[in-house]
């Protein structure tokens, strides 16, 4: 139901799909908006799937909390980062072991181990690694379970220029942390917020816990939830959704 709708609505917005991840509670999916058109498609996305699953489950009202939250990624380095967020997910929420394990991200299709999803598009992750695609496949596999990292592959980010293979680009001044912590709708999604500001825009433990007036012990216990490295194994989910 989810993946007819989102297909539809990338189609109709000529809005690309890199990734996705689905979780038994919310969802998270990295976009590249030619148009500039993220705030419709969202709304539409969102109000359809609601619409559909409230008939199906003869439920009423509002399915989802609040406004969705995006963050605008501008550099190769940032976008890698966020994949491997987004396909880490369930593992870092102890649903599996290891993200190839969920069947319900953009994962599996990318390493090539089943086909991947009608509105995903692959090779937007592909190129970037190389113009095989299947030693992307490999290569892109090998940097999410954290055999290689984005140094290792060519990638090197240094302040406010990131480098892809020796080419600097320009980089944007990052948000504020008051940006970033703007409207949080659970402790979920500030849990999230925590791991992107420190992840993609490299704010310190001391200053997300001063931000959000949480002991840095708490901020650092978030962060390493994250995993820098998957250890393969299965722990088995198959969630409704």
């Amino acid at each position: 139901m989810f993946a007819e709708i989102l297909l539809d609505v990338l189609m109709n917005d000529k809005i690309i799909c890199a990734t996705y991840c689905l979780m038994d509670n919310h969802f998270h999916i990295l976009l590249s908006t030619p148009e500039a058109n993220i705030s419709r498609a969202m709304q539409r996305l969102n109000g359809r799937y609601a619409q559909a699953f409230n008939k199906k489950y003869q439920l009423s009202g509002h399915l989802f909390q609040g406004r969705f939250y995006s963050s605008l990624i501008e550099t190769e380095f940032h976008f890698l980062t966020i994949a491997r967020y987004i396909e880490l997910n369930p593992v870092t929420a102890d649903l599996v072991g290891s993200p190839e394990s969920w069947k319900w991200s953009g994962y599996r299709g990318l390493i090539g181990i089943e086909s991947c999803a009608p509105f995903l598009s692959p090779e937007y992750v592909w190129s970037l690694f190389s113009s095989d695609y299947q030693m992307s496949e490999k290569l892109y596999k090998s940097y999410v379970l954290g055999e290689a990292t984005l140094d290792n592959l060519g990638f090197i980010e240094e302040k406010n220029i990131v480098f892809l293979d020796g080419l600097p680009k320009k980089v944007r001044p990052r948000p504020s942390l008051k940006e970033l912590f703007k409207e949080i709708r659970s402790k979920e999604d500030r849990d999230t917020r925590i791991i992107l500001a420190s992840l993609l825009y490299r704010y310190t433990g001391a200053e997300i816990a001063k931000q959000l007036a949480l002991n840095s012990s708490t901020v650092t216990r978030i962060i390493k939830k994250y995993p820098e490295n998957i250890e393969m194994h299965d722990a088995g989910s198959d969630p409704q959704i």
